[in-house]
């Protein structure tokens, strides 16, 4: 299985989650090595980066899990890993499909849980017909990063509302905790678009019909 790496995210208890584009079967997929998420050290061993190919071997029946996340879960071997590409792909050209509008990403199935301050704050049904991983093409304009109760949050302007959305990438977490956050907000000056992913996170115990959007990650 040959993955086009678009998402690292960060879980609770320190561990992440990794997904990606399988370029042969033109759909999303998230490797979970021996049917969990990744911990650190296998993170690190494999030094995983956004925009490289890699290559996975699935192994395994399908995981139990529900819907709308069983659409990508993907059991892999996970030590059966090679990176493919020597340099990562230009996201101007090369990024996968991506949907203009927030509810277009989560094929309509989005539902608002919430608004504040004109923000909405929205999810998936848990268990329903929709991607769990998705991408969004934007320009610069229409995304803002923001702190909220020590939390790191985007603002994103689609065309047909505006939204707040927690931040679970990795990278834009690091960027946060090392130079703040206007640091985020002045890293695509000159951008003309942004490709954006999107994923959903899995419900939870105070919210167990509720998979919300969370922002995976952006690239100029």
């Amino acid at each position: 299985m040959q993955v086009l790496l678009t998402d690292i995210t960060e879980m609770k208890l320190g561990h992440f989650c990794v997904a990606g584009w399988d370029i042969h079967r033109k759909r999303m997929v998230r490797p979970l090595p021996g049917q969990l998420h990744w911990s650190p050290t296998l993170l690190k061993r494999h030094g995983f980066q956004p925009g490289h190919t890699y290559y996975f071997a699935p192994e395994g029946p399908a995981l139990p899990t529900h819907f709308p996340h069983k659409n990508e879960d993907t059991p892999i071997h996970a030590f059966k890993i090679k990176r493919l590409s020597a340099q990562p792909i230009d996201w101007a050209v090369a990024a996968p499909p991506a949907a203009s509008t927030v509810a277009q990403a989560f094929a309509h199935q989005t539902r608002i849980s919430s608004v504040w301050h004109s923000e909405a704050h929205v999810y998936v049904p848990h268990d329903g017909q929709a991607p769990s991983l998705s991408g969004l093409a934007t320009t610069p304009a229409q995304l803002t990063f923001y702190e909220d109760a020590e939390r790191l949050k985007a603002r994103l302007d689609d065309g047909e509302r505006v939204y707040s959305l927690p931040v679970s990438s990795h990278a834009l977490r690091e960027v946060w905790r090392n130079r703040g956050v206007d640091a985020i907000n002045t890293l695509w000056p000159d951008a003309p678009r942004l490709h954006l992913r999107l994923g959903l996170a899995r419900a939870f115990k105070d919210h167990p019909d509720k998979c919300f959007v969370m922002l995976n990650g952006v690239y100029a």
